[in-house]
């Protein structure tokens, strides 16, 4: 996800653990990087996810249904967008 500079990595996984708390395992910062290709005042964030149901296995329909309320919440809680 890009977002703006001033935004912490745990004021992003503090939004995503509010938009999944249900199936969220594991939150991790994967990568950081500012830079070419990256607007400026802007950063590029990459979290690793770990989403699971104790009692069975999640359908692709439900990590992708929560998935989708993940990047709604950071884009309109944090200006996010994804990178392309």
């Amino acid at each position: 996800m890009i977002v703006p500079e001033a935004i912490s990595a745990q004021r992003m996984q503090e939004c995503v653990q509010t938009a999944a708390p249900k199936y969220l395992q594991r939150i991790e910062l994967f990568d950081l990087y500012t830079g070419e290709g990256i607007d400026f005042g802007r950063k590029s964030v990459t979290l690793g996810l770990t989403l699971q149901d104790l009692s069975r296995t999640l359908t692709d329909n439900e990590v992708e249904d929560v998935m989708q309320r993940i990047v709604g919440k950071l884009q309109t809680d944090l200006g996010a967008t994804l990178r392309k």
